[in-house]
C-alpha cells in the first residue's frame, strides 16, 4: 500500500515540480482554497503544507485531517529567511536543500510505516516497502551532504 499525501500549494509551477518529486508516492494537490474538499475526500498520511499558505489555513486543515487519521504527519515548507510559524508542522523544510523535501517525506513515512498500527501489524513492520525507503534515504543523503 502507498502512502497518501496532500500537497497544499497556492502557485500552480511549484505545485507541478513537487508533485514529480514526489512522483514514488500517492500525491493528490489543491489550493489552500480547495484543500478542505480534498481533505474530507480521504484519510491521509502526510500533508505538506507550501511557505504561502497562511498559518490559520494550515492549522483548521490540520485539525480536520486529524479527525480523520489522527496519525497523519505534516511538513511546512519554508524559504531561509522564513521563521518558523507552522506550530503544528512534525518536520520543517528548508528550501535551500533540493532534495530536502524528498529526505523529509521518505523518513516520515518510513517511520510511520513502522511504528503505526493504522496501516500494518508489528510483526510485518520491516516490509519491503520499508527497506526500500531506508536505502533511498541512505542513498539521497550521501548524494547531498545531507543527514
Amino acid at each position: 500500500m502507498k502512502e497518501w499525501i496532500l500537497i497544499i500549494e497556492d502557485r500552480p509551477v511549484l505545485l507541478r515540480t513537487r508533485t514529480e518529486l514526489l512522483q514514488d508516492w500517492q500525491i493528490v494537490t489543491a489550493s489552500s482554497r480547495d484543500a478542505g474538499e480534498a481533505i474530507q475526500a480521504r484519510a491521509y498520511d502526510l500533508l505538506i503544507f507550501s511557505q504561502t499558505v497562511l498559518e490559520e489555513t494550515a492549522n483548521s486543515l490540520i485539525s480536520r485531517a486529524r479527525a480523520l487519521n489522527p496519525h497523519v504527519k505534516v511538513i511546512a515548507i519554508s524559504a531561509e529567511e522564513q521563521e518558523g510559524s507552522l506550530a503544528s508542522a512534525t518536520y520543517r523544510v528548508d528550501l535551500s536543500n533540493p532534495d530536502g523535501l524528498r529526505i523529509a517525506v521518505a523518513r516520515l513515512l518510513s517511520l510511520s510505516g513502522q511504528n503505526s498500527d493504522h496501516r500494518t501489524c508489528s510483526r510485518h513492520s520491516k516490509t519491503p516497502k520499508i527497506k526500500v525507503l531506508k536505502r533511498f534515504l541512505n542513498e539521497a543523503a550521501e548524494k547531498s551532504g545531507y543527514r
